[in-house]
């Protein structure tokens, strides 16, 4: 039985592109792209600098990442394979790159991949035209309207990216591309070259500590050294070019032989929400993916997003917490380095920042159906619920 309590699958950027399209792209993950591209020298060049920063050894730190890569991805032909039979095939089609990039878990595998050139807007913002590649974990964004930046696509444009900077001759580069095939490539989404003890210590985050990938970069995505400088203009941009969010997966289930309360509990949350949600469609309020709340506190929760100009409208659930709403009239952009404040309190105008837009918020947190701002039935069980849940937070 689903209980309406997202998962993060990750946290990242979402770049709007052209078509309605948008790009999801994940520090992460163009961090494994990276690693996919490296020689063996260079690897045990990172996990020795890595060593001497946190003065141990070298060879025990090989042994827990080549150990992790192989937990997580079945294999570890990730460090094996030579850097140079990983992107294989690439040729420029009409502006669009095409390649066959070798699966991180199987040798014998190669994911078709697509690639256009970003553009940089003219408000020196980050804009991505277009990209495809064939493993599931690109497939489950495309099937949302989402292109998702995979590890493929990510090491795809780092060799893009690096050859048109680099001075390799066709016969040594990553691509095989001649400088007269190789369009140029304006910016990356993240300064790999700057922050490079920063990507080290995230492939052990996720390889070896065993961390997600939302949880990694929710670590690491306030250090806006970690941003191109395009990417920053387009998160400063007023028409929210490049949002941060959070890229969803399954909703959390509970099995169906629990406690009858449980799953009446459950089912009057989808039953609430979706009388909300109805109700903000019908107040042309648009669906605006999937953000944090209180983001890391102590109350923090995934929240489901709808936005009408510049209010924004957020219904969120977690383990602890009956559905909220958080409601907010969305003010100017704050320097990229701040972050949201912790619950305040039930029907308290105060002043946060937005997370996914990065802007001042005035805002104020809803129980649904106990204010004339969310006049919607609320099921009985929910508002014992709500009951129990006000004493246990003190309002």
């Amino acid at each position: 039985m689903k209980t309406n309590i997202i998962i993060p699958r990750d946290y990242g950027l979402f770049v709007k592109g052209d078509y309605g399209r948008r790009f999801f792209v994940s520090p992460t993950r163009h961090a494994i792209g990276k690693l996919m591209l490296e020689s063996s020298a260079q690897i045990r060049e990172r996990v020795s600098r890595k060593a001497r920063r946190e003065t141990t050894s070298p060879v025990r730190l090989r042994k827990l990442l080549y150990d992790g890569i192989k937990k997580r991805e079945g294999t570890d032909n990730l460090v094996k394979v030579h850097t140079r039979n990983r992107i294989n095939g690439v040729e420029l089609y009409d502006r669009v790159y095409h390649a066959k990039l070798r699966a991180k878990s199987d040798e014998e595998i190669y994911y078709e991949t697509q690639l256009s050139n970003p553009r940089i807007n003219d408000n020196g913002g980050f804009g991505y035209r277009h990209s495809r590649c064939d493993c599931k974990d690109s497939y489950w964004g495309e099937v949302k309207s989402t292109e998702v930046f995979c590890s493929h696509l990510a090491a795809f444009e780092i060799a893009l990216f690096e050859d048109e900077r680099g001075n390799k001759s066709s016969n040594e580069n990553l691509t095989g591309l001649t400088k007269s095939r190789l369009q140029r490539y304006p910016s990356m989404p993240f300064d790999l070259r700057k922050n490079y003890d920063l990507v080290t210590d995230m492939l052990f985050d996720f390889y070896v500590e065993g961390f997600t990938m939302a949880q990694i970069n929710k670590k690491y995505l306030d250090d806006i050294e970690l941003l191109s400088d395009a990417l920053c203009n387009g998160l400063k941009d007023r028409k929210d070019t490049v949002q941060f969010g959070v890229l969803r997966q399954k909703e959390r289930e509970i099995k169906p032989i629990l406690a009858q309360d449980t799953q009446e509990y459950y089912g009057a949350i989808r039953q609430l929400e979706n009388r909300l949600r109805g109700m903000l469609l019908e107040r042309e309020f648009k669906f605006d993916g999937y953000g944090y709340e209180f983001k890391g506190h102590g109350s923090e929760l995934v929240a489901k997003r709808y936005r009408n100009g510049f209010e924004v409208i957020s219904i969120g659930v977690n383990p602890y917490t009956p559905p909220l709403i958080i409601r907010k009239h969305l003010g100017e952009k704050v320097s990229l380095g701040n972050s949201d404040e912790p619950f305040q309190g039930i029907n308290i105008p105060y002043l946060s920042v937005d997370d996914n837009t990065r802007r001042k918020a005035l805002t104020k947190v809803i129980i649904p159906g106990e204010s004339d701002e969310s006049q919607v039935f609320v099921p009985r069980v929910l508002k014992r619920r709500y009951a129990q849940w006000k004493v246990s937070v003190g309002v």
